[in-house]
């Protein structure tokens, strides 16, 4: 995330993710994924994914990190956000890909619920 000198590279990039991630919503929609739960789940909670993610991937690091691993990388560890323990195995990512979207989408739902637990405590309280 080091961008010193290139002002408009974050913006550039930022672009290009965006429209490709457009462009493979408008394939999808072609196609019966857009009738999918797991698909309509992961789109309405696209703002809590890309909001988290990056913390999401700190924590499992920093998790790592605490379990005395001989072939973790400490130094990349502090010095890079995009830092992945793959002890070798690039399958590993999938593992991060996955707890990326799936604790943002939990946790999304675990404060739907609390919002409609307090929204129908407060409603029995006016009554």
């Amino acid at each position: 995330m080091d961008f010193r000198g290139h002002y408009i590279t974050p913006y550039i990039t930022s672009f290009i993710g965006i429209f490709t991630w457009l462009y493979i919503s408008k394939l999808l929609s072609k196609y019966k994924v857009v009738n999918n739960a797991v698909v309509r789940k992961i789109g309405e909670c696209s703002w809590d994914i890309m909001a988290h993610h990056l913390f999401i991937l700190f924590l499992i690091n920093y998790f790592l990190s605490t379990r005395n691993l001989n072939d973790f990388d400490y130094e990349t560890f502090r010095n890079t956000i995009w830092y992945t323990y793959t002890s070798g195995s690039k399958y590993q990512l999938i593992i991060y890909y996955i707890l990326a979207i799936s604790i943002p989408v939990f946790i999304r739902f675990i404060i739907d619920i609390s919002k409609n637990k307090i929204s129908q405590i407060l409603k029995m309280r006016k009554q």
